[in-house]
């Protein structure tokens, strides 16, 4: 059941980069940007209400901790694959991204912190 949810939550989470790429693609407006931002923001707290019911506490900021590392590795490759727009935008990067245009570690874990903290708060507020 565990690993079911991991690769089907993986398979979206990198869904969601992909069509992210694809949209940024046609439009790059402000609230196309701040849209497709908060996109991400949506799946982790769905997947957090999904998989709350099926699994412990522990087991689910591991599966978050997994899937928002293939999103930040796997996931940005894509993107970058996609819309040649981000190669531009990973040129301004250089604090973050190395000379090959990966994700430094620091950022890759900045991302799963962020991703855990949205696990967090859900599971917070849906405690009260």
């Amino acid at each position: 059941m565990w690993i079911g949810i991991l690769l089907v939550s993986i398979c979206l989470s990198l869904s969601l980069s992909a069509l992210s790429a694809l949209l940024l693609k046609q439009r790059k407006d402000f609230w196309t940007m701040v849209s497709i931002g908060s996109l991400p923001i949506l799946f982790y707290v769905c997947l957090t209400l999904f998989a709350q019911k099926q699994m412990s506490s522990i087991d689910l900021f591991t599966l978050v901790g997994l899937v928002a590392l293939a999103e930040a590795t796997v996931g940005w490759r894509l993107s970058l694959w996609i819309n040649p727009a981000f190669k531009e935008m990973a040129d301004g990067m250089e604090d973050v991204t190395d000379d090959k245009k990966n994700l430094h570690p620091f950022a890759v874990l900045i991302m799963i912190g962020l991703y855990e903290g949205v696990v967090w708060l859900t599971c917070w507020i849906q405690s009260i």
